[in-house]
C-alpha cells in the first residue's frame, strides 16, 4: 500500500490488494466495505500527522493479513473445506494480534 501526504491531505492506495481477488463471490466489494469500517475506527481519533501515518501503517498490516485470509477462504469448494486449514494456520496469531491492536485504540 502506498501512503503519502499531498499538502494537507493524506492519500493511500491499495488497488493491488483489490485486484488480487477472484472475480466471483463479491470478495472485492465485501473487502471495500470492511476497509471503510476499519479506516473509520482507526482514523476516528487521529490528532496529528505522526498518528495518521502510524494508523495507516496499522491498517496496511491488518489489510495484508485479512486479504490473505479471504483469498485462501475464497478458494474453498464445497466438501473440500479441510484442504485450506493448513494454509490458514499462519494467520491464526495475526488475527488475535489485530484484535488486541484495535482494543488499544
Amino acid at each position: 500500500m502506498a501512503i503519502w501526504k499531498d499538502g494537507v491531505n493524506w492519500r493511500c492506495s491499495s488497488s493491488k490488494t483489490i485486484l488480487q481477488m477472484l472475480p466471483f463471490g463479491g470478495q472485492a466489494a465485501n473487502q471495500a466495505i470492511e476497509d471503510g469500517g476499519a479506516l473509520g475506527v482507526l482514523l476516528s481519533a487521529v490528532n496529528n500527522d505522526a498518528e495518521m501515518l502510524e494508523r495507516l501503517r496499522i491498517f496496511e498490516n491488518l489489510k495484508k493479513n485479512r486479504t490473505s485470509i479471504v483469498q485462501i477462504l475464497s478458494s474453498v469448494r464445497i466438501g473440500r473445506e479441510n484442504e485450506v486449514e493448513q494454509k490458514l494456520q499462519p494467520f491464526a496469531q495475526t488475527v488475535s494480534e489485530g484484535r488486541e491492536i484495535l482494543k488499544q485504540l
